[in-house]
């Protein structure tokens, strides 16, 4: 149960961080960013079966292990989000998370299931449902948390985005403005432009550290749960195998 409610920090708290960034940062609409998450989601029906076929031959214990670093590793590669990336850099992360979650959905649902006797089966799967919610509402409200904190940190701090070198911005600041001013603005507006221009590209460089240090959170969360892994059975433990089935009357 531990697991899953990680599992699902990782699944919601990526779904959440992930279209913020593409909106808010590089400029993408819903439907772009949405569109941007659906290979991972597509990933995981295909990859699905096949984890299935494997959790029945294998130990699930290894399973969950390999899916908990892979999508932690997932999340590594998202600590170096950038919006300078490539579609490509920030599609193929989402990939590799769906193949660590799929790696993680089988083998816990089959062992959470086999560990309860059949009378009890519905319930333990009632169980596992809700805590994958509440583990997912909790992954968003965290992770949240440490976005909002991240980036008023870096507000506070604007070393790293002006990379310790206030001459360049004055260099910036007085191209952009001589520029502005080519275009036919006076004077005043160019030097309005080009602050304003600055002050954006400030709070972009920003805020990207602040998804940076969410996406860094979530994969220690992740990693943190390998622990757990060591209290997991080798193998598909089934404890009803003693009970009768009675058929008809």
């Amino acid at each position: 149960m531990l697991i899953s409610a990680i599992r699902s920090v990782a699944l919601f708290g990526g779904i959440f961080l992930l279209p913020l960034f593409l909106q808010q940062l590089m400029g993408l609409s819903a439907v772009q960013s949405g569109l941007m998450l659906m290979p991972g989601s597509l990933i995981i029906a295909f990859v699905m079966p096949v984890v299935g076929w494997l959790s029945d031959r294998s130990s699930p214990r290894l399973l969950v292990f390999l899916g908990l670093l892979v999508t932690a590793y997932s999340m590594y590669l998202y600590t170096d989000i950038s919006i300078y990336m490539s579609y490509w850099d920030i599609l193929w992360p989402t990939i590799i998370r769906g193949v660590g979650m799929c790696l993680l959905m089988a083998p816990i649902m089959t062992l959470a299931l086999n560990a309860v006797s059949r009378h009890k089966a519905g319930m333990a799967s009632s169980m596992m449902s809700i805590i994958q919610q509440v583990g997912g509402a909790i992954g968003i409200a965290v992770l949240s948390t440490v976005l909002a904190n991240r980036s008023k940190f870096h507000m506070n701090n604007p070393g790293p985005a002006l990379n310790t070198n206030l001459s360049a911005f004055t260099k910036a600041s007085h191209a952009l403005a001589s520029r502005a001013h080519d275009l036919g603005l006076s004077h005043l507006n160019s030097v309005m432009v080009a602050k304003g221009a600055l002050v954006k590209y400030f709070y972009v460089a920003q805020m990207n550290f602040a998804f940076q240090d969410a996406f860094f959170f979530a994969m220690i969360i992740i990693l943190f749960s390998l622990l757990a892994t060591v209290l997991l059975p080798n193998h598909n433990v089934i404890h009803h195998s003693h009970e009768r089935v009675v058929v008809g009357e």
